[in-house]
């Protein structure tokens, strides 16, 4: 969702925008200059088809009602991380307490739904054993988890080949692999 105050469209990407402050939606129209228009009941659907100022015109029975503008920008590319830090290193109590991988976009106030479906685990130990693991979902598998209780720090995780759906249609898309050092 995009935050109704912030000024800003996310390109190819849908925007809701929700009118309030009218008693009757019923002939309301949009005019757009940079995006796609859709309307599923009180909520419109703005989807920038490229980067610049949109211009946003509202009428009710034809007459103009709002004018305003919108900044559109580009979205950058979603990463995933441990649901309990942001950082590449964490406890091992951090991880049982929390061991759910997530998707985020970073530096972006876009309110993306990421539904994670799986991903692969590599557990690095410090003699360069490496002990692989397939969770389903977005939590580490069972397990993966007694491994990660015995871990020491410097070891590390490795996680590749994240597969998720993301925003409401589920668009599937794989995120960029990541790492975690034991502290």
């Amino acid at each position: 969702m995009t935050k109704p105050d912030s000024g800003i469209l996310y390109f190819s990407t849908e925007n809701r925008i929700n009118i309030s402050g009218l008693a009757n939606l019923d002939n309301i129209k949009f005019a757009t200059s940079l995006s796609k228009l859709d309307r599923k009941k009180n909520d419109f659907i703005l989807m920038p088809e490229r980067v610049g100022i949109d211009t946003i015109k509202i009428y009710k029975n034809n007459k103009l009602i709002l004018k305003t503008f919108f900044k559109v920008v580009k979205i950058n590319d979603p990463i995933a991380k441990l649901v309990s830090t942001s950082d590449s290193v964490i406890t091992v109590n951090e991880i049982l307490g929390n061991p759910y991988v997530t998707g985020r976009i970073p530096n972006c106030s876009y309110k993306m739904r990421f539904n994670l479906r799986s991903f692969k685990v590599c557990v690095v130990k410090r003699g360069g054993e490496r002990l692989y693991f397939h969770s389903q979902g977005n939590k580490l598998s069972d397990e993966c988890l007694k491994i990660v209780a015995k871990m020491s720090t410097g070891e590390t995780l490795e996680f590749e080949e994240i597969s998720t759906a993301m925003g409401d249609v589920g668009c599937p898309r794989e995120l960029p692999d990541f790492s975690v050092k034991i502290r």
